[in-house]
């Protein structure tokens, strides 16, 4: 996690697992997140569930926004990478800032893509 934080500049961050029977994430690891160990949410629900259900990194720069949940907050910008092995989803890598200069660029979504394959 911390390499991943460090890598594009993240203040915190979370890995969820994916269960694809239930269609759930469950959170695995944490660094300075809200979140706690254990926590999970069904795949579709808020940003990490919408990655998991679609298999599609996505940046939010406002989490206020539509996709946010209600623990987030204008101000924080997110981003949130699937994980796969073999076309099946594996979990969700997530990773957020509170500074109005986080904008992870495609080398570096590139760059986490490359470090979750070694994993």
């Amino acid at each position: 996690m911390k390499i991943a934080l460090e890598l594009v500049g993240g203040n915190s961050g979370s890995f969820m697992i994916a269960d694809n029977q239930t269609k759930r994430l469950t959170v695995k690891a944490e660094v300075g997140s809200e979140t706690q160990l254990g926590d999970s949410i069904n795949f579709g629900e808020g940003i990490a569930g919408w990655v998991a259900k679609n298999r599609q990194p996505i940046v939010v720069n406002d989490l206020s926004a539509p996709l946010g949940t209600a623990k987030e907050k204008a101000g924080i910008a997110s981003m949130s990478i699937p994980v796969t092995s073999e076309n099946e989803l594996i979990g969700v890598l997530n990773i957020k800032s509170s500074g109005n200069n986080f904008q992870p660029t495609k080398t570096q979504m590139k760059s986490l893509n490359q470090l979750l394959d070694q994993a």
